[in-house]
This record gives C-alpha cells, structure tokens and sequence, in this order.
C-alpha cells in the first residue's frame, strides 16, 4: 500500500515539474526563433537598404561591387535598365536557378502591381513589400523589389537574400533544447524519488513498529503463561 502511494507521488511530481520544465523550454525555443527571425529580417533590411542607395547615387552599377556584396551576404542581386537585365551572371551558385528566383519574385511584385517591364506612372520610386520565397529545393529567400525613375528611363532591382544556410543550426539547437528537456526530467524523477523517501520515511518507521507492536502484542496473546 505504501508502496504504491510513494509510486504515485512520485509520478506526480515528475509529471508537474516535468511539465513546467517543458514548458520553459518551449518558450525559450520560440523566443530563439522569433529573435532568429528579426535577425534576418534585420540583415536583409540593411543590405536592401545599401543596395538602394547605391542603385540611387550611381548611375553605371560596378559589377565587382555586385559581385562582393552577393559573396558576403549571400545575396542575388537582378537589375533591369528599361527591361533589359545586366550582363551580370553572378557570383555564387544558388540551389535554384538564379533566373527562377528573380522571376518568382517579379510575379509576386506583379501581383501587388508592381511591373518591373514599365516605367512607374510616378516620378518616385516604386518599392514592394518584403516577400519569402521558396526554390525548387525547399530553399528559402527574403526578396524585395524596387523600381527608380532615371533620365532615360526607369532601373528595377529584385534584391533576394539566401536564408536556408542556418537551417542546420536551428535543427541542432532544437534537438538540444529536447536533449535538455529529456535530461531534466530524468533528473526531477530521481529527485522526487529522493524527496518522497525522505518525506515518507518517518511514516514508514512508524508503521514497522506499529508492526513489530502488533507482532509482539500477538505472541503475548498468544503464549500468556510464559
């Protein structure tokens, strides 16, 4: 009987703290994900932000500068003078064709309006809204579009930013998180198991002699002449 109310204790507190445990470690993970998510909206945002200057201040785009800004931010950079692309190829290999992205991009712009073949009615710049897309590998990419009036003409730039590559380390730093869950409650059964003892321990000496009182009240009964 007592055996089977120390069980259940100790089941009971595994499960509750287990559960509040499990529960912080959830919160952390989507804390660690939201924060993972603005760090690279945050990126994206601020090579967007240098691509446009530069696009504004310049009128002959360096195909070098092109080429260091795809290299170091995983970047794919597409520019259209007047609807004709620029000779640039670029710098690095996506898992999906360069050309497939830019035109993912320019249908999603086209369906908010934007068209990048035709100069904007306004004199101002045209600029969409920041779109996630996926390649034909399951590759992702923040993207944005943007069209500039110039003298002759109009200059549309897709900008799109490679954000597949720390998909391995989130995967690692969630089986983590599992491991420590799993590694915690191990640890708060061994110590509701140690906590239970203790607590049970005095109720567990009372009752061996209470026993031992019984046992030894029943041999008196039983042998009153000796």
């Amino acid at each position: 009987m007592l055996n089977s109310i120390k069980n259940r204790l100790i089941l009971l507190y595994t499960c509750s703290t287990g559960l509040i445990l499990t529960a912080v470690i959830i919160f952390v993970a989507v804390i660690t994900n939201e924060q993972l998510q603005r760090s690279r909206m945050e990126s994206f945002r601020n090579n967007y932000i240098t691509i446009n200057q530069n696009v504004h201040m310049s009128q002959e785009i360096s195909n070098l500068w092109m080429a260091e800004m795809e290299t170091s931010n995983h970047l794919i950079i597409h520019i259209e003078d007047n609807g004709t692309p620029f000779l640039f190829k670029g710098s690095w290999q996506t898992p999906t064709k360069r050309e497939v992205l830019v035109d993912k991009i320019k249908e999603l712009a086209l369906k908010d309006n934007i068209n990048t073949n035709i100069r904007p009615v306004s004199l101002n710049e045209v600029q969409s809204k920041v779109y996630e897309i996926r390649g034909n590998k399951n590759d992702r990419y923040l993207g944005e579009v943007f069209i500039v009036p110039i003298d002759r003409g109009f200059r549309s730039v897709a900008a799109l930013q490679y954000i597949s590559g720390n998909e391995a380390s989130v995967l690692e730093q969630r089986l983590l998180l599992v491991f420590l869950d799993l590694l915690g409650i191990t640890a708060l059964f061994f110590v509701s198991r140690f906590m239970v003892s203790k607590s049970l321990k005095p109720v567990e000496e009372s009752r061996r002699r209470q026993t031992e009182f019984i046992a030894a009240a029943s041999h008196e009964l039983k042998s009153p002449w000796q």
